[in-house]
């Protein structure tokens, strides 16, 4: 590490204690870029009083610079997701980084991919959804309405399908090419495959058949991130996967096995790379 890191890396202790205890932090790079794996019902940042101890970071934040501001220094939210999404999400302890960054998020030079299980059976094939979303101004909800101001890309694969005692489901992997807000569960609910769990567009009915079956909460799951960023002039590479995976998978499995009778193959865990019966994640601080 050369001697210009020393200012973000004497802000890693006091950024470990303030992070919440359900946010693991898992990759960090040698200029202060962190990904951390969000738990659900945690606040990307506050959004209201009495939020301090759902929010990610037990600090201060400054909305319009994006970051949480410690005792040691500020630490900058990079990319956000809603509190029921758990899984990845990157903060920089270097505020250039956190700019170069938020430039290729910009530029569309990020890519990321999600894990939902959606109401419904898709054909299992590729696709691509595209749409034009426009925000309810009465109730703030985002919708999909032709001539919509907001155009949502999102690149679709699904990888099983089953008939459970809560209806038909499907597992996918959803990469989005735009980051428009709620893009992913609005493109599911217009096309009558809502989140599991989702208790804005979702199938509340549903909802509650799955609460009492002891599975709580939207099945949306941040899963992986690639991107590169330029700093100083040099082209940077950065990577991450949630280790929280296997346990979202776990909740898959779970609904398989109530299954009453499957109609696709078996093949999410092998496409994922993972065991065929996931397991709880191991995992400890980040190497620097």
């Amino acid at each position: 590490m050369s001697s210009g890191d020393a200012r973000w890396t004497d802000l890693w202790p006091g950024f470990l204690k303030a992070l919440h205890r359900r946010a693991v932090p898992i990759r960090c790079d040698d200029f202060g870029l962190c990904a951390v794996d969000k738990g659900a019902g945690i606040l990307s940042h506050p959004n209201g009083k009495g939020c301090a101890e759902s929010t990610l970071v037990r600090a201060p934040y400054d909305p319009r610079r994006r970051a949480y501001l410690l005792q040691e220094g500020p630490v900058f939210l990079i990319n956000r997701l809603d509190a029921a999404t758990e899984g990845i999400l990157l903060l920089s302890l270097d505020e250039a980084v956190a700019t170069a960054v938020g430039d290729s998020f910009a530029a569309g030079k990020v890519h990321k991919a999600y894990h939902a299980i959606v109401l419904g059976q898709r054909t299992l094939q590729r696709e691509r959804w595209t749409d034009q979303l426009r925000r309810q101004r009465q109730t703030n909800h985002i919708e999909v309405r032709t001539g919509g101001p907001l155009r949502a890309e999102t690149d679709v694969l699904p990888l099983e399908k089953i008939l459970s005692p809560h209806g038909p489901l499907t597992l996918l992997q959803l990469c989005p090419i735009t980051g428009k807000t709620h893009q992913l569960r609005v493109q599911c609910a217009a096309r009558h495959a809502p989140i599991l769990g989702d208790e804005l567009y979702g199938d509340f009915s549903v909802n509650r058949s799955l609460r009492r079956s002891g599975i709580r909460g939207m099945q949306l799951h941040s899963s992986r991130l690639r991107l590169c960023y330029s700093l100083a002039g040099n082209l940077r590479h950065f990577a991450a996967s949630a280790p929280s995976l296997p346990d979202f998978l776990g909740r898959w499995q779970l609904l398989r096995t109530d299954a009453s009778l499957r109609c696709g193959p078996s093949d999410a865990p092998r496409l994922l790379g993972l065991p065929a019966t996931p397991t709880l994640a191991k995992f400890g601080r980040p190497r620097l």
